[in-house]
């Protein structure tokens, strides 16, 4: 019994070793890719301890007997162990890992040190955002609400881009740094809220001075949403439709200055919809008002953002919308109503879906 005890020891040591070695050469690989574009953890393992000569016998087997086996396990055998320790393998090494950014874990923190962003983050959370109310039309949301003719058809007039989480971090955080800095481009951050004590949306931005190339102090606006049936999803749609009526702002304030957009969500959800053809109201509303900035001259891209991750600009829009949630308005206090054109005119038609792209 003794003996069997032993080997079964022996058999764990490896993949506890083999776990806290692979923290560290996660660390290392991670220092040499860390500007790099792709995930330096895609691709085969390193297994630096080979897997026990003899691991301890398949549960089940009570008539086996205990102790060191005087002949070689069978082929089936071989494969049946082989199996119940591959799994914990592939958890260490393979995408698994890494199919959320919460698995990051440390990793995150050690790109948000060495890029500086702790003061960046302090002047985003000190920002107060501005609050208002919004009422939002039941033909945005309602999914019972009939498309416009040909408006099945249609597609985003830009880029919509998932990166990996480690990917999409590094992006999120290096739009805070100094060598971000472009006078021609916007970049918006957008997020939605909602729970019990009611839904909102919030935007945050800040621009390039043209002056001195120096950022210019954080933009902060929380809408409370007025409306039926308003979900966490409806939420995040209505935050990139007010992101995209924010760049059309600014476009129109300074013709000729801007060249292109970024808006930024923590909602896959809402990319998933928009990299398909516009089947939902809310879809298809985000596309007619995305192309009436495409006309104004803006390229525009819509980009993954990891939530909760100390991302600036992403807490300061997740602060105004969960803000302007919880804010009690007065009766009298002005409404923001979500209309299609907002002064812009009757909106372009978005561009139809070719399935040869």
């Amino acid at each position: 019994m003794g003996g069997y005890m032993e080997r079964s020891e022996a058999a764990l040591e490896p993949e506890t070793s083999l776990e806290h070695e692979e923290l560290h050469d996660k660390e290392d690989v991670f220092d040499e890719h860390l500007f790099g574009g792709s995930n330096p953890f895609a691709g085969s393992a390193r297994v630096k301890h080979p897997l026990p000569e003899r691991p301890p016998a398949v549960q089940g087997e009570e008539n086996r007997a205990v102790g060191p086996s005087k002949s070689r396990p069978s082929k089936k055998r071989r494969d049946i162990l082989q199996r119940n320790h591959r799994p914990s393998l592939n958890k260490l090494h393979g995408a698994p890992e890494l199919k959320t950014h919460h698995q990051l874990g440390p990793l995150k923190d050690k790109i948000f040190n060495e890029l500086g962003l702790s003061i960046e983050r302090v002047l985003a959370m000190d920002t107060r955002p501005e609050l208002k109310q919004m009422s939002v039309p039941n033909r945005y949301l309602d999914n019972a609400s009939r498309l416009r003719a040909g408006e099945e058809n249609y597609i985003f007039p830009g880029d919509i881009e998932i990166s990996g989480p480690l990917t999409a971090i590094r992006a999120a955080y290096g739009e805070h740094i100094a060598s971000a800095r472009d006078a021609s481009r916007i970049v918006i951050w957008a997020d939605g809220s909602s729970s019990p004590a009611g839904a909102g949306v919030g935007v945050a931005y800040r621009l390039t001075s043209l002056k001195n190339d120096r950022w210019t102090n954080w933009n902060s606006l929380g809408l409370q949403v007025k409306g039926n049936d308003i979900g966490s999803l409806e939420a995040e749609f209505l935050a990139v439709m007010k992101a995209i009526d924010t760049a059309r702002d600014l476009f129109s304030r300074e013709p000729g200055r801007y060249k292109a957009t970024t808006i930024y969500t923590d909602s896959q959800s809402v990319l998933d919809h928009c990299n398909r053809r516009a089947e939902k109201p809310p879809v298809s509303a985000i596309f007619r008002k995305a192309m009436s900035l495409k006309q104004l001259g803006s390229d525009i891209k819509l980009r993954w953002c990891p939530g909760h991750s100390k991302v600036p600009g992403n807490e300061l829009a997740d602060k105004a919308a969960q803000r302007a949630a919880s804010q009690l308005f007065r009766q009298d206090e002005e409404f923001i109503v979500l209309t299609d054109d907002e002064g812009y005119g009757t909106e372009p038609e978005p561009t139809p879906f070719s399935p040869t792209g």
